[in-house]
């Protein structure tokens, strides 16, 4: 009597090359021999990439673009003190929408969702480009940052789709890669085309990008890229069943919730009044507790399931990413901050210290990708990560106390290594734990946790910087001729602290360097949590 094995439930993207991990061999009358391994076709693979790397570039590329482009933007319109809206804007719009993609991509599929991310991503950027007014270039931002939050989320999801799981983060560590040198580059050229062209063609370069991507995706995604029973069938459900799925209530509550959530945690520590930081925060609870509701009791489908996101391996993976996230964008902060102020070196010597951490990050990415895929392990993987990020900020409390050598500089490379580890491995960690339907969801609450984790650690940064760095200041300029107007200039202007008496000059950079103790402490603190959240971790056995 034969027996046959249930079928894997992870359906591989590219059908025609790899039909699932394990093949079934069977002889002429059916019965089943055993499971053979279909190799992965590389080709296939890097052809199906090649369409998405051009998404995952411009919209990594386009967060430094618009820091560099900024004080243009806002000055233009006499607003040069909300220029941070154009990033806060676009984190906003990211943050919100990110959890609606896994779901969206579930129900409609991963190409369509794909086209509308880049569809709104592009039509954002033309706003931004057109726009006659400031509110009208912040509300392009939003737009922008609803398409970006897809573009970049989803290619996890898809190369999850179409590979075995340990190898999912060999090739998620080369779209890191991708992303990487996004990020480096969108600085530079924001420049360029800032001094060449005018700051609109910032946005208006990205729309033949983008218009290309979508016909990228178009031609050359394949539809097949998740089981779907009707589907399998041959029959396709139609556009009124799918819609019919769509939990719209949670579809509104979850951006409502995380937007007024955002909102609030940029507000806390700013010279806001209390009243309109705390009925921020009531409205905040009263939207996450109907949300909470909706999702647990009337959402037949629900756009972001509880249960599914509160699980032990879930939790832990989002732990990872988030702390280790925030821990890093303070360093980010710190870095060129520590060495403008102690040494006196331009913005552009200090930033490019920061290059040790993105070397850093893409090597950890890489190198862990082929590690786990060689061995199929990557719990002790993830502890040398953490811990390697834990090591560069204890380093940077002890040692960064005014001294500038280059031993000091270098020590941040094991924070950038910690991070490329770390993402690797707990996405790697997130989809071992999960069957194939359940990848989409659980991918994007990783990719929300990593964007909760930023901002945190951004309004952590600031926090901490502007209370403690006024107080020290208080404190050391105590007794001073003209200190409180000392004090107004250092906080305003960092040229000006080298115009001081060099006795001052020393009082006030002493100052600076506690401060930036005090969030190099705070980095220090979310790296342990990070290596708690790595102990937790449930090692799961990688198929393919």
């Amino acid at each position: 009597m034969s027996t046959t094995q249930p079928p894997s439930e992870r359906t591989p993207l590219l059908q025609d090359d790899c039909r699932s991990e394990e093949a079934t061999l069977r002889d002429t009358e059916g019965t089943v021999r055993g499971p053979v391994e279909n190799p992965v076709d590389t080709i296939s693979v890097l052809g199906t990439l090649s369409v998405l790397i051009l998404g995952v570039f411009i919209a990594s590329a386009d967060g430094s673009l618009v820091i560099a482009t900024s004080p243009e933007i806002a000055s233009e319109f006499h607003r040069l003190s909300d220029a941070s809206w154009l990033v806060t804007a676009y984190s906003l719009g990211q943050c919100a929408f990110q959890p609606l993609y896994g779901k969206l991509s579930d129900i409609f599929g991963r190409k369509s969702a794909l086209v509308f991310a880049y569809s709104v991503f592009l039509v954002g950027c033309g706003l931004c480009g057109i726009g006659r007014q400031y509110w009208q270039v912040i509300a392009g931002r939003a737009i922008s940052g609803i398409g970006g939050a897809g573009m970049s989320g989803l290619v996890s999801v898809v190369i999850a789709d179409m590979l075995p799981i340990r190898q999912v983060a060999t090739w998620r560590s080369y779209v890191n890669v991708i992303a990487t040198l996004g990020r480096s580059s969108g600085g530079p050229v924001g420049g360029w085309l800032v001094d060449t062209f005018g700051w609109r063609w910032a946005f208006l370069g990205q729309c033949p990008i983008a218009l290309l991507s979508i016909a990228l995706v178009v031609w050359r995604l394949p539809d097949n890229t998740q089981k779907n029973q009707s589907v399998e069938q041959g029959k396709d459900p139609g556009m009124k069943a799918k819609l019919a799925r769509v939990d719209a209530f949670g579809a509104f509550l979850l951006p409502s919730t995380l937007i007024s959530f955002f909102v609030v945690l940029d507000m806390a520590g700013k010279s806001y009044p209390w009243f309109y930081t705390a009925s921020l925060a009531t409205l905040t609870t009263v939207l996450a507790s109907v949300f909470f509701w909706v999702e647990k009791n009337y959402a037949k489908e629900p756009i972001f399931p509880l249960g599914l996101v509160s699980r032990r391996d879930v939790l832990t993976a989002n732990a990872l990413v988030a702390l280790q996230l925030g821990a890093q964008f303070i360093v980010f902060y710190t870095v060129p901050l520590y060495f403008r102020i102690t040494t006196g070196m331009s913005a552009a010597a200090a930033g490019s210290h920061l290059i040790l951490m993105v070397s850093g990050n893409m090597v950890g990415g890489i190198f862990s990708g082929h590690i786990i895929s060689r061995t199929k392990r990557y719990k002790k993987l993830t502890l040398a990560g953490v811990l390697s990020g834990c090591t560069c900020y204890a380093l940077m409390v002890i040692r960064w106390r005014g001294s500038t050598a280059w031993y000091d500089s270098m020590v941040t490379i094991l924070g950038g290594l910690g991070m490329g580890i770390t993402q690797s491995a707990s996405f790697i960690h997130l989809a071992a734990s999960l069957d194939a339907k359940e990848i989409a969801v659980a991918s994007m609450s990783w990719y929300l946790s990593m964007s909760v984790g930023m901002l945190v650690g951004i309004n952590l940064f600031n926090a901490t910087y502007h209370a403690s760095l006024h107080s020290f200041m208080q404190a050391n300029l105590r007794g001073v001729k003209d200190g409180d107007q000392i004090i107004r200039g250092a906080l305003s202007d960092i040229s000006y602290i080298a115009k001081l008496p060099q006795d001052i000059k020393g009082l006030v950079i002493r100052s600076f360097v506690n401060t930036l103790t005090l969030t190099n402490g705070l980095a220090l603190v979310l790296g342990v949590g990070s290596v708690g959240a790595a102990f937790a971790v449930r090692e799961h056995e990688l198929t393919g």
